[in-house]
Order: structure tokens, then C-alpha cells, then sequence
């Protein structure tokens, strides 16, 4: 069994409020670059610096 490639994001820019949104979402899905599509497997958030580091899991389209 193949497992997907992690995709992490370190401290990046979110306000409170779409912390909280993303947090009662949780199978919600992100967009990275422009055209990756990836579910949240872990997000972190600093309300001090209001930055979050997130790991993706990437949604591949089956063919």
C-alpha cells in the first residue's frame, strides 16, 4: 500500500476567525498553489502571531 506525500506549511498567515473556521471543518479542503486540492491531517495555530502550520494530505483525481 502506497501512502500519499505529505505537504507541510509552516507559519502562514490566518486570522482568528478563519482559524475557527477551518477548525469546525476539519474535512474541509485547501488549495495549494492554485491547483493542488488537500485535506488538513494537523494545523497549529499561533493566535500571538496569528500564523498557522498545517500538514497536508494531498487529493489525487483518479483516471
Amino acid at each position: 500500500m502506497l501512502l500519499p506525500e505529505l505537504i507541510e506549511v509552516k507559519d502562514y498567515p490566518v486570522s482568528l476567525q478563519k482559524f475557527q473556521q477551518i477548525k469546525y471543518n476539519p474535512y474541509g479542503i485547501i488549495t495549494v498553489n492554485s491547483e493542488t486540492h488537500c485535506y488538513i491531517k494537523e494545523v497549529k495555530y499561533n493566535i500571538l502571531q496569528q500564523k498557522a502550520s498545517f500538514v497536508l494530505i494531498p487529493k489525487y483525481a483518479q483516471s
